[in-house]
């Protein structure tokens, strides 16, 4: 590992993580090919703290052309032999930096078969969603040979076929990377240990669709993600060893010293030739400008810097020196972990690192005194074993397995009463503990853990559960009493640390409790927390201690208590206590999970508790990493929900809140992070916060409710919505539109969401809100039976294709992307495509014109909706009615019965049951029909229809819509239903949302269904004007026609009459400059257009994206939208600026205000307000400035010459990876009024 020792800022390096696969000739034995087992591989290492294993592992690979040959043997355990113990090795190719392939190799099997992952298996960060791991095993050619001695060591051989390798590399010198890992288990006699140092892991118990017998444990380790993998050289080394002795001091954050030791005669020669490259776990090599120093003796001093070191993981320093030819050649691989880079400079930074703590003198001063009844009865409560989170109830296992089966009181302190209508106490007599596990603890004792096993062989840890009640509560007095009485605060901390000392691990999950031998060492298990059973958020049950320890330590209190006990009582609390919870928290990987943040305001507490700022840091970090990993650039969570976003921030903000006002000691700089923090600013950290905290507010109706989009509770309130004028919300994919101001505002939202957990299946759905009224509700989150219709296509306002759900996986899961934006004036306009929804399609598009009446100061007016699909035999328009009131839907044409509910003949229908069911047929129809029920219907050959939607609250009509409809001749059919409306859930909340109050309301429900007559593809374009009006009001809307629907072209032209106006609506979102659209005297020469006539005369027109829009004798022209390819990206820095987009040419100062599209590399869209424009002199280039982050970046610097060879990335979720142009588009507006003459 690190021969030389002795400095503070040495860093503990790895020289031997390098071997060389021997090339052979083919032989009949694989033993043969191996030869000597000593190998070239040992010193093994266990996990987390990286010290030397026992026993230790020696390998050695051997490939014969056909066969690679792993060849690994153990000498005599020093120890028991584990029941079960497992091999595995990690072999990456040159040819793929992502593609990995696994190698199980079982030594001795066990009970519980034993699987390994190399990364973080939630796939939070791009880099763990880029990699790919293969498992060979027999299946794939593999061949193991294992043989015990019995000493208790072992010899295995696996022999891989080559053709197991996507392109096995065997030129001489190639590199690849191998680990290797072994592992007896949780709670094995022999810890996990592995050739390269690994940091964090942890082991999965709880698959709960397993029996008991038969539960894999998951092996999860940070390897492949953080480059844990050393290097094997094919055939030979690039040379022979350059020093003899080496030693990395830490100098600064991104500067260190190497000192090696270099025998050879020619050192001075061999200094002048030395090359070395910095290597980061990601595999990115940095040349190195080195300054050398040779001394007398032998010694090199080479001092260097080197890129910042943000990666978690191993990093390489690669030496090489020599002349021509490899037998002059000198090289060396030092590799270091980043734990050890941070913690020597740390170590050197030493008292500087340290908070000061606070003197005698200004400590509040409290006087000697015995415990209080309180502090004794405390004491007695705080149990000597750790509990489990849950239990079962015996008398009645239909209660499940829940955390929430029994409550507890400190009047009866000593059992545990079940919540059912009996309310049984335990333990009790009548099921007895009478089972019990045992296990030994750190100081050998024995600890037990009693338990009821029914007839089925559940366990029942009762006791168990008593402790955690006990515990939960222990620890909450203590930290109140700590201010009024610390002293006795002091008492239960100490009490605390002494029953922390005998504690053991253990496993909590899903009937799967069991304690671990206190010897056990990292990785623990997932669910085994030590004051929180779920693992990534386990300092959430400390922190009230840890306060409590905060506040003692304003007094003199663990000085009185010193004094009495004859010890250091604040060092056995730290150092027994508070540091081993801490690198308990510390083992386990870091999965971006939003439950982490307990952890990372532990982190901060611990930091300030232990006088060291480098956990202050590290939370940081931490909470950085999470925002860029689970947020996506505009501040949305990934999982496009308020509900779940609220939660989420809710964890930051509690975050900041713990840093509020945190400085660094006078002089200290991290070697985390190279910062310093001064008065913490949480802007600079999270530049997305403001934005993540408005949002809520931005989404919300006027009636305050947010608007309930995906998995988002509908009876959810804006903490303090904001009557703002229309918006995009870029990666997100939701565009708003408004009218008018204040209660009375109309807002008409369209989603086109990345598909990211808790989706909903509604591409391009739409939601309108008018006349104070949700008239065309998303209906939003439940938990009762009827989720599932929440969640379908049909139960959202959009289309359905081929009488089945939208696909929210694979290529669908980027949702889909913007393509023109306007909100400018009184005539607005969206238009948004995903054709990922479907695969069958070729075009899936929607079109929306908001527009005010004439004359109108507020939010009169109505919506033009234009959806065109291609693909497909059956297309499916439909809209839900209000759902939170008795709202009815009435056609202007003769309707007959057609069934009970939306399916064809007569099938079984099969009802959901709970929330996982979908239901459906039992000939296999969409399952969603069988939702919609009371169903009528009519024929439509001509496709022209209206509709009326009243509202009410069963006593007086509160608003209306009223609906025009034209899709063209064809085999159409138009259903009118009633479907399940969720109404208790939205209006009642949580308490509402039970499956006896869902049955109770629904809602109308209306669908336009186009059938293809053929068997070809259809075409459709859905034409529909809405426009809400008041209760009392009559609709202003006289007339609507449709002049022109060219459903192949796409293109629409919609008249909309009312009183002496008449307004003119052209649509043609595929114009590409050749054939304008024409009708009558009107012609666009553009995508979209719209003209507005007062008693036969022009009064207003509006041109987007176009040069011409004429009627009659009236004509505006524009110079077309302005496009181009973005060359670069800049983002603000710590003093400020703004994001910009740099690109060619001059850009008027006109566009401020308008949005521009930006066009990625695979296609993806989003669009964004222009806040400023300013030319670049002398370079030509324009910087448009942004009102929000555009989300990417390009890999290089450049901001001129060709962008299609250029690489670029997200800087948020997801991360995805380009190669290629990121082009930008701004559609002119020309708007030109004529006044009356």
């Amino acid at each position: 590992m690190n021969p030389l020792k002795g400095d503070n800022g040495a860093v503990r390096i790895y020289t031997d993580k390098w071997t060389v696969m021997d090339m052979v000739a083919p032989t009949a034995d694989d033993q043969d090919r191996i030869g000597q087992r000593d190998g070239s591989i040992e010193g093994f290492v266990t996990a987390f703290y990286n010290g030397p294993a026992g026993p230790d592992t020696r390998a050695r690979l051997v490939c014969d052309g056909e066969y690679l040959h792993i060849g690994l043997a153990s000498e005599r355990a020093d120890e028991t032999s584990p029941d079960a113990e497992n091999v595995f090795i990690l072999l990456a190719t040159p040819a793929d930096g992502n593609l990995f392939y696994s190698v199980p190799i079982e030594v001795s099997p066990g009970s519980h078969p034993t699987i390994i992952g190399y990364n973080n298996w939630t796939g939070a960060e791009p880099k763990d969603r880029r990699q790919t791991i293969v498992t060979l095993t027999e299946e794939t050619g593999v061949r193991t040979v294992v043989a015990k001695g019995e000493d208790g060591s072992w010899r295995a051989d696996a022999a891989i076929p080559l053709t197991a390798f996507n392109d096995a590399d065997l030129r001489t010198g190639a590199e690849w990377g191998l680990a290797i890992v072994r592992y007896g288990g949780p709670g094995g006699a022999i810890p996990l240990s592995s050739w390269v140092p690994i940091r964090t892991g942890t082991v999965r118990m709880d698959d709960v669709r397993r029996s008991l017998d038969q539960r894999v444990f998951h092996l999860d380790l940070y390897v492949a993600n953080e480059g844990r993998l050393g290097t094997v050289f094919v055939g030979k080394s690039p040379g022979g060893r350059l020093s003899s002795a080496i030693k990395l001091l830490y100098t600064s954050f991104t500067e260190k010293k190497l000192i090696l030791h270099v025998d050879d005669r020619s050192a001075a020669a061999l200094a002048q030739g030395l090359v070395m490259h910095w290597i980061d776990p990601s595999g990115r090599r940095t040349s190195i400008t080195l300054r050398v120093s040779v001394g007398p003796s032998g010694e090199w001093s080479l001092c260097f810097s080197h890129p910042e070191p943000l990666e978690d993981g191993l990093y390489q320093l690669r030496l090489l020196a020599g002349g021509e030819g490899a037998d002059g050649k000198r090289f060396d691989i030092v590799c270091f972990d980043r734990f050890d880079l941070i913690a020597a400079g740390e170590r050197l930074a030493g008292a500087a690192a340290a908070l000061p703590s606070d003197s005698g003198g200004s400590k509040k001063q409290v006087s000697s005194a015995p415990p209080s009844e309180k502090v004794r009865f405390l004491e007695r409560l705080v149990p000597n074993q750790v509990g489990f989170f849950a239990a079962g109830v015996p008398h009645r296992p239909l209660l499940g397995f829940r955390s929430a089966n029994y409550t507890w009181s400190p009047e009866s302190p000593w059992s545990i009463v079940s919540v059912d209508e009996g309310g049984m106490s335990y333990p009790n007599d009548r099921y007895p503990e009478s089972n019990k596990l045992t296990v030994r603890n750190r100081k050998g004792e024995p600890v037990d853990y009693p338990y009821y096993e029914d007839e089925l062989g559940r366990r029942y840890f009762l006791s168990a559960h008593l402790w955690h009640h006990q515990r939960k509560y222990a620890v909450a007095e203590t930290c109140k009493l700590a201010s009024v009485d610390p002293l006795g605060a002091a008492r239960l901390l100490l009490r605390f640390a002494i029953a922390y000392e005998g504690w053991v691990r253990f496993n909590d999950s899903v009937w799967v409790q069991h304690p671990i031998p206190g010897y056990a060492e990292p990785p623990y298990p997932y669910f085994g927390g030590l004051w929180d059973r779920w693992s990534s958020m386990d300092l959430h049950g400390l922190l009230p201690l840890i306060d409590a320890f905060l506040e003692v330590e304003r007094t003199n209190a663990f000085e009185l208590l010193g004094a009495e006990a004859g010890a250091d009582v604040r060092a056995r609390i730290v150092e027994r206590m508070l540091r081993p919870s801490l690198e308990s928290v510390l083992s386990y990987p870091v999965l971006q999970h939003n439950i982490e943040f307990p952890n990372w305001i532990g982190l901060i507490r611990l930091g300030m508790a232990l006088r060291e700022p480098q956990y202050v840091h590290e939370a940081v970090e931490r909470m950085i990493r999470f925002v860029q990993s689970s947020y996506l650039a505009d501040g949305f969570w990934k999982e496009i929900s308020l509900s779940y976003h609220r939660q989420t921030y809710g964890g930051l903000i509690q975050t900041i809140r713990a840093l509020d006002g945190w400085s660094d000691p006078p002089g200290y700089v991290s070697p985390r992070d190279g910062r310093r923090y001064d008065n913490f600013d949480s802007r600079s950290a999270v530049p997305q916060l403001a934005r993540m905290l408005e949002l809520p507010d931005l989404l919300a109706y006027p009636d305050g409710k947010n608007v309930p989009i995906n998995d988002t509770w509908a009876f959810q309130t804006a903490p303090a919505p904001r009557s703002t004028r229309s918006l995009v919300v870029p990666q997100a994919g939701i565009a708003k539109l408004t009218r008018g101001e204040g209660p009375g505002q109309a807002q008409l939202y369209l989603t086109f969401s990345p598909n990211n957990g808790h989706d909903h299946k509604d591409p391009l759905g739409i939601a309108l809100y008018a006349e104070r009224t949700e008239l065309l509700p998303d209906l939003g989150y439940t938990h009762t039976f009827y989720r599932q219709w929440s969640v379908s296509t049909l139960g959202h306002n959009t289309v359905t294709v081929n009488g089945r759900d939208a696909r929210i996986n694979g290529e669908a899961r980027r949702g889909g992307s913007i393509q023109a934006f306007a909100a400018e004036g009184n005539v607005q306009v969206i238009r948004a495509c995903q054709e990922t929804a479907y695969e069958e399609v070729e075009e899936y598009s929607r079109e929306l014109w908001f527009v005010g009446f004439a004359g109108a100061a507020g939010a009169e007016g109505y919506t033009v909706d234009l959806f065109r699909v291609n693909g497909g035999l059956r297309h499916e328009y439909t809209l839900n009615g209000e759902a939170n009131g008795d709202s009815d839907m009435a056609a202007n044409i003769g309707m007959t019965d057609y069934g009970p509910y939306l399916v064809e003949g007569q099938p079984e229908i099969v009802l959901p049951k709970q929330e996982t069911d979908y239901g459906g047929t039992s000939d296999n129809q969409y399952y969603a029909y069988t939702y919609v029920k009371q169903v009528k219907t009519a024929k439509l050959p001509e496709g022209v229809y209206d509709m009326t939607l009243t509202s009410g609250d069963g006593k007086r009509v509160r608003a209306g819509l009223k609906l025009f409809g034209h899709v063209g001749k064809g085999n159409n059919r138009l259903f009118l239903g009633r479907a399940p409306s969720i109404r208790s859930t939205r209006l009642l909340g949580l308490d509402g949302d039970r499956n006896s109050e869902a049955v109770l309301y629904d809602m109308p429900k209306w669908i336009v269904r186009r059938d293809s007559r053929d068997g070809s593809a259809l075409d459709s374009q859905f034409v529909h004007v809405m426009e809400p009006f008041a209760a009392g009001v009559k609709p202003a809307i006289e007339r609507v026609e449709v002049p022109l629907s060219d459903e192949a072209a796409k293109r629409a032209v919609v008249t909309v009459t009312y009183g002496s106006v008449t307004d003119v609506l052209m649509s043609a979102p595929h114009y590409d400059g050749s054939e304008p659209l024409r009708a009558g005297e009107w012609e666009l020469e553009g995508k979209g257009g719209f003209i507005r006539f007062e008693n036969g005369v022009v009064r207003y027109m509006m041109l987007v994206g176009g040069s011409r829009l004429t009627a009659g004798d009236r004509t505006v022209q524009g110079v077309g939208p302005i496009t181009g390819i973005i060359q670069a990206v800049r983002q603000p820095d710590r003093t400020g600026g703004e994001h910009a987009l740099i690109v060619d040419g001059d850009i008027p100062r006109s566009v401020v205000g308008r949005y521009v599209v930006i066009t990625h590399p695979d296609g993806t869209t989003a669009a964004y307000p222009i806040a400023s424009v300013t030319p670049l002199a002398p370079s030509g280039q324009t910087a448009i400035g942004l009102d929000g982050d555009p989300g990417f970046l390009y890999a290089d610097a450049a901001a001129s010459g060709a962008a299609a060879g250029r690489s670029s990335r997200m800087t948020h979720f997801p991360g995805t990876e380009w190669t290629g142009s990121h082009s930008f588009r701004i559609d002119n507006v020309v708007t030109v009024s004529f006044p009356r003459e």
